[in-house]
């Protein structure tokens, strides 16, 4: 199934409340913007803009960027939801006070460079919060 194809329909795939990982450790992120990475269809980003954090989401469904646009504007907080590819999206040079990384499904030479690129894109102090699947999960069916 594609992404355009998971997040089509009028439900939210994974829900509107955010990801347990991130709702415990929002706290650690400075204040300031805040990049949330694969986004998805909004969750994680609209928990953040409600904080009063100043969000900006990427994802590369259309959909899925539709669908985080529509959660923001229902919660009546601000989100930047833009479409793009996560290998070529320009995440800046020091411009972060925190990037979100919530199961973002990457092969590994491209992961590995993104990685590269967040660590010049936080800001001095700034925090990534990551979550992702171990090899084992694999086995598992899901992810």
């Amino acid at each position: 199934m594609s992404w355009e194809q998971r997040y089509g329909s009028q439900t939210y795939f994974y829900g509107t409340e955010p990801n347990d990982f991130l709702r415990h450790h929002a706290c650690e992120i400075p204040p300031g913007p805040v990049c949330c990475l694969a986004e998805g269809e909004g969750r994680n980003a609209t928990f953040l803009a409600g904080l009063g954090y100043q969000v900006t989401s990427v994802d590369s469904s259309a959909a899925g960027v539709a669908k985080t646009r529509r959660l923001a504007a229902s919660r009546g907080v601000d989100v930047d939801a833009r479409l793009g590819d996560l290998n070529s999206f320009d995440l800046g040079e020091a411009a972060w006070s925190g990037m979100v990384s919530i199961f973002a499904h990457l092969p590994s030479a491209e992961r590995a460079a993104l990685h590269r690129r967040v660590v010049h894109a936080l800001r001095p102090g700034g925090v990534l919060l990551l979550e992702a699947y171990t090899p084992a999960q694999i086995g598992r069916g899901t992810g």
